[in-house]
């Protein structure tokens, strides 16, 4: 089982972005600052914002943003890869 987390970036940053995509290669890109990941159950959102550098001795300058653990209550009208994706991973 694994959990899912939304990141949402302030304003996009490409070094963010490349460590999101090395840290989890199977990640969504939503949008340039709006990214879905997954991670183990034991993983926290606070490991999860230190590895991609939102936070800690390893924070990208200049970033800003946070990262929320999903509680597969979703809803809404959207693409539909994006349901595609998240049917996928759970």
């Amino acid at each position: 089982m694994s959990r899912l987390y939304a990141v949402m970036l302030h304003g996009p940053s490409s070094e963010v972005s490349r460590r999101i995509q090395e840290k989890f290669p199977d990640a969504y890109e939503y949008t340039d600052s709006i990214f879905l990941v997954r991670g183990s159950p034991l993983t926290l959102a606070s490991t999860i914002a230190a590895d991609i550098g939102l936070k800690g001795s390893g924070r990208v300058k200049d970033s800003s943003g946070v990262v929320f653990k999903l509680n597969r209550g979703y809803s809404g009208f959207t693409r539909p890869d994006l349901w595609d994706w998240l049917s996928n991973q759970e």
